[in-house]
């Protein structure tokens, strides 16, 4: 589906799984691949060094993404009147915002689950921009990172899963290294998190 992949990073280390098929290394400097670099300036960087249509971000902390997820994220935003595309995890829980509520009443009785308005969590696995608008947008000073008609895509609970802290990576690693699918229905069973 990608006329080119390319794996971007400050670290010359992946550059050893370029150079094949139409994967390319970009290297950013320390300061553009720092943990203060926002994903706009590295959408800046990108859009400046490649002459492509659109962009579509395959986020590294969510390895368990499925090639599905990918897809649905990139057709939706070939579609037209489709500007930028950010995936999604669908919750129907009682969520709050600095203690507030935001899809329940505290005041009544507790609403069952599938009765709440439901709530779009960004998961960041797989986000992608139209060219034209996102050069144009940024150019004349917009500072956000999703200009235009913005479309939500519904991904697989497991491209939430995100690798962000130690103890995500630890995990991770268990999951990797199990065998048989009831050793990770037992691991997924103990994880003292919910996703």
């Amino acid at each position: 589906m990608f006329d080119k992949i390319v794996i971007t990073s400050d670290d010359e280390y992946f550059d050893q799984y370029c150079g094949h098929g139409n994967v390319e290394f970009h290297k950013r400097t320390t300061a553009q691949a720092s943990s203060n670099t926002s994903t706009d300036t590295v959408m800046d960087i990108m859009f400046a060094a490649y002459d492509c249509e659109s962009m579509l971000w395959v986020n590294s902390v969510s390895p368990l993404q499925s090639i599905e997820d990918i897809t649905n994220c990139a057709s939706t935003l070939s579609m037209d009147g489709v500007d930028a595309v950010m995936a999604v995890n669908t919750l129907r829980q009682h969520c709050a915002i600095g203690g507030a509520p935001i899809n329940y009443d505290p005041n009544v009785a507790f609403e069952k689950t599938q009765d709440l308005m439901p709530v779009q969590r960004f998961v960041y696995s797989c986000m992608g921009w139209n060219r034209e608008t996102y050069v144009s947008h940024r150019a004349n000073g917009f500072p956000g990172l999703f200009p235009g008609n913005l479309e939500l895509v519904e991904v697989s609970v497991n491209a939430g899963m995100l690798v962000k802290y130690r103890e995500d990576f630890d995990l991770f690693k268990k999951i990797d290294s199990t065998q048989t699918s009831d050793e990770l229905q037992r691991l997924v069973a103990e994880m003292p998190m919910v996703w």
